[in-house]
This record gives structure tokens, C-alpha cells and sequence, in this order.
């Protein structure tokens, strides 16, 4: 369960501005660059991560998106374990999988495809994620004050610790609002300090 709070503390700004200003960021996409079949595919109902790889499997696809005529033949023989974008069909298959993904809904596309050793997962999108019962459960989801005095939505802190468990004790400052603190603790005095401001190489902040 850590992990999947890793994936979410790395996802930049994209969650938090989904979380407190509804802002949801386009998908850049993602698609293998030698093979068919894996990648990122949108379905009537979101995205599907798909990793397509072994003759049994690639048999089940193409017959599962209405090319399985394709199997057996020269350019797509009986022992092929990987649809490569090489290949002469390879443009006929993705658009058709395309297709197929787009008439179905992701999580009965990843139940079949489970079903048949085809690696499939549901993209979890941002609605998604704040629904998530087991984040819930773990008080991922954590408000705190800014230093404006609005309320930010966001991550708490982790791993959980429960001797010493991890808090959010401050908001984050404005830009160099740390700046004379830090510089103290390195040894700069005031009068240092304030030159340094001055000439614009730090800045201070409130």
C-alpha cells in the first residue's frame, strides 16, 4: 500500500490541482515503441494499461479484436510471441484494438484479458483515486492551512511510523521566507545576510 502512495507523492503538481481546483491535466500518452498491444488504450470508460506479450496470449487478442484470421499465416506465424510494429499488419492491429477498447469498458477489458494471461490493468484517473476506499482508510488524504489562511487538500505524510509518526507541522512559506533562518544555521550573519539581499543573490521572504 506504500507504494501506491509513492506513485502519488511523485505525480507533481497534476494531483493537487486536481484536488483543490478540479484541473485535470491532458495524458501525454504512452505507447511501446517496438510492439503492438502495450501501452496506454482508451476505452469507453477511461484508460487501460496493457502489456501483450506470448503466442497464447497474442492468439486470444487478435481473435478477441476480430483478426484472427492473421494467425497462422506467413507474416504472423503460430509460434509468434511478439506483435511487432514491423510487421506488415502491425497499423491493422492497433487501430483495430483501438477500436475494440473504445466499444468496451476498461474493467471488463482487464477481467478478460486477466482471464487469459494478458497483463491488463485499469488507469486509475483522479476521480478514481479520491474514491479509493483503502486510501481512505489511511488518512491519505490530509487538509491543512496555507500561509495565506486558505485550505489546501493534499497528501499527508509517509511511510506511517507509529512510534514517531510523521505530521505536517507549518504551511509552506513564501519564497525566502526560510532564508534568513537557514543562512544562520550556516554561519552568515545579519549584516551578511541582508547584503546578500540587497544585491539580489538571495531573497527574503515573510
Amino acid at each position: 500500500l506504500a507504494m501506491y502512495e509513492t506513485l502519488l507523492a511523485i505525480g507533481q503538481y497534476y494531483l493537487v490541482d486536481y484536488l483543490n481546483e478540479g484541473i485535470k491535466w491532458p495524458r501525454p500518452g504512452a505507447r511501446n515503441q517496438n510492439l503492438c498491444g502495450i501501452g496506454e488504450f482508451k476505452c469507453n470508460d477511461g484508460f487501460l494499461g496493457v502489456c501483450l506479450y506470448g503466442v497464447d496470449q497474442n492468439k486470444y487478442f487478435l481473435e478477441q479484436i476480430g483478426l484472427g484470421h492473421l494467425w497462422g499465416t506467413e507474416d504472423i506465424p503460430e509460434d509468434t510471441s511478439g506483435l511487432w510494429l514491423s510487421n506488415p499488419h502491425a497499423d491493422e492491429i492497433q487501430k483495430a484494438f483501438e477500436a475494440y477498447c473504445l466499444e468496451r469498458s476498461r474493467y471488463d477489458i482487464e477481467a478478460d484479458f486477466a482471464a487469459h494471461r494478458i497483463a491488463a490493468q485499469v488507469v486509475n484517473d483522479m476521480e478514481d483515486l479520491v474514491k479509493e476506499e483503502h486510501l481512505k482508510l489511511r488518512n491519505t488524504w490530509v487538509d491543512w492551512e496555507t500561509a495565506d489562511g486558505d485550505t489546501f487538500h493534499g497528501l499527508g505524510v509517509f511511510p506511517k511510523f507509529k512510534n514517531n509518526p510523521g505530521q505536517i507541522w507549518r504551511p509552506m512559506p513564501h519564497q525566502g521566507g526560510d532564508t534568513v533562518d537557514v543562512m544562520t544555521k550556516m554561519g552568515y550573519t545579519p549584516e551578511q545576510i541582508n547584503e546578500l539581499a540587497e544585491a539580489g543573490i538571495v531573497k527574503i521572504g515573510e
